[in-house]
């Protein structure tokens, strides 16, 4: 029996793998919104802080594409290359994690982290194209 093709957009992607990816999005930015709270010494100043941590790594989550990537974005916004996107998805990550790490227990970070790594890799049929930066042609 022949392989099916990878998914050729997140439109195409499973149910599940759809949801582990806005619940790894999510994670990260209640992460660094938590860390952005431990930060504030008054309720006004914590809370600021909060919003504005989670607001931007979601803002950079959702407006930042490639045109070499097959999935969709929702509000794409600023384009780069398809190698700076996979840099910025490390990054967002990795900080997610260590928001997590630092504003609750170390455990739940490097969970996350685990968890979101192993979402980007089953996702993987979008990378070799990313780091070629091959432009996708459904877009």
């Amino acid at each position: 029996m022949p392989k099916p093709p990878p998914p050729s957009s997140e439109a195409d992607a499973p149910l599940v793998g759809r949801l582990v990816h806005a619940v790894v999005i999510a994670t990260g930015a209640v992460g660094a919104g938590w860390y952005g709270w431990t930060l504030g010494s008054s309720n006004a100043k914590s809370s600021a802080l909060a919003m504005l941590g989670g607001a931007l790594l979601l803002f950079l989550w959702s407006t930042v594409y490639a045109s070499a990537d097959p999935e969709p974005k929702y509000l794409p916004r600023f384009q780069v290359p398809g190698r700076a996107l996979i840099g910025l998805e490390f990054a967002l990550i990795i900080a997610g994690g260590a928001a997590l790490w630092m504003a609750w227990h170390r455990a739940a970070g490097e969970t996350y982290m685990t968890v979101a790594f192993i979402d980007l890799a089953v996702r993987y049929h979008r990378l070799p194209r990313l780091w070629r930066n091959e432009p996708h042609s459904a877009r």
